[in-house]
C-alpha cells in the first residue's frame, strides 16, 4: 500500500510541480485554510522521507501540526480535518449473548469518539459479517434477521453504538483505542472537484500503521 500510495501521488500532482517538504511553508499553508495551497506538492517527499510506517502520533503532530484547522467562509467556520479517537470491539467466531459469529475471522467494530460524535459506529470488518439470532432473546435485531439473513450491522436502531453491542453481543473479547488523523490539503488545482484528504492510521500503541490519500 504504501508505494502504491506513493507513486499514485507523484504521477497525480507531476514531477515538474513537486516540492520538497518545509514545516514553516507546510504550517503556513494549513493556517489560511485555502483550497489552494502548497501541502499537496508536499506530499510526496513527505511520505517518501517524514511520515512512514512505524512512527509515533507525537512525531507526526509535531510535524504537521493536529488536523483540525478552522479557516473564517463568510459567517461560518470551515473545519479542515479531523482527529478521531476509536474504541474498537473484537468479536472471535462462535457465542456471543445468543448470537453466533458464523466463520474463521474475527469482527473488529470501530466506534469513533471525535468531539460531539459519541461513541458512533464508524466502520466495521469484515463489511458483512455473519451474525445469526441461535439463542438471542427476541428484539427488533432477532426479527431484523427474518428478512435480513443475519444481523444488520449499523442499523441505526439496534446496531451502531458500543452501548447497543454491550447489550446484544456482550462484552467484546478483547477491546482496545486506536486512532485516525485526517489531514485536508485542499484541491490539486482550481479546476478540480474534489478536495485530498491525507489519512493516517494509529494503533492502540500510537504507532503508524496505515496511509491513504483520498479525493472526494
Amino acid at each position: 500500500m504504501w508505494f502504491v500510495i506513493l507513486a499514485n501521488l507523484i504521477g497525480a500532482c507531476g514531477p515538474s510541480q513537486n516540492t520538497k517538504f518545509n514545516k514553516r511553508d507546510w504550517d503556513q499553508a494549513r493556517r489560511t485554510g485555502k483550497a489552494l495551497n502548497a501541502t499537496i506538492r508536499m506530499l510526496p517527499d513527505l511520505l517518501a522521507n517524514y511520515i512512514r510506517p512505524g512512527v509515533s502520533l507525537e512525531e507526526v503532530t509535531n510535524l504537521l501540526g493536529w488536523p483540525e484547522t478552522q479557516s473564517r467562509m463568510g459567517r461560518a467556520t470551515l473545519i479542515q480535518g479531523e482527529f478521531l479517537k476509536q474504541n474498537v470491539y473484537v468479536y472471535q467466531p462462535g457465542m456471543h449473548n445468543g448470537w453466533r459469529l458464523e466463520g474463521t475471522n474475527p469482527m473488529a467494530l470501530y466506534f469513533g469518539e471525535s468531539t460531539g460524535s459519541g461513541a458512533c459506529l464508524k466502520n466495521w470488518e469484515p463489511l458483512f459479517p455473519d451474525l445469526k439470532p441461535v439463542q438471542a432473546q427476541p428484539s427488533e435485531a432477532t426479527r431484523n434477521t427474518l428478512s435480513n439473513g443475519s444481523l444488520h450491522v449499523g442499523n441505526l436502531r439496534f446496531a451502531s453504538s458500543a452501548q447497543q453491542f454491550d447489550v446484544l453481543l456482550g462484552p467484546p473479547d478483547q477491546q482496545r483505542t486506536e486512532y485516525d488523523l485526517t489531514y485536508s490539503l485542499g484541491k490539486r488545482s482550481m479546476f478540480a472537484m474534489d478536495s485530498v484528504s491525507l489519512q493516517l492510521h494509529f494503533d492502540e500503541k500510537q504507532k503508524l500503521t496505515r496511509i491513504t490519500c483520498t479525493e472526494d
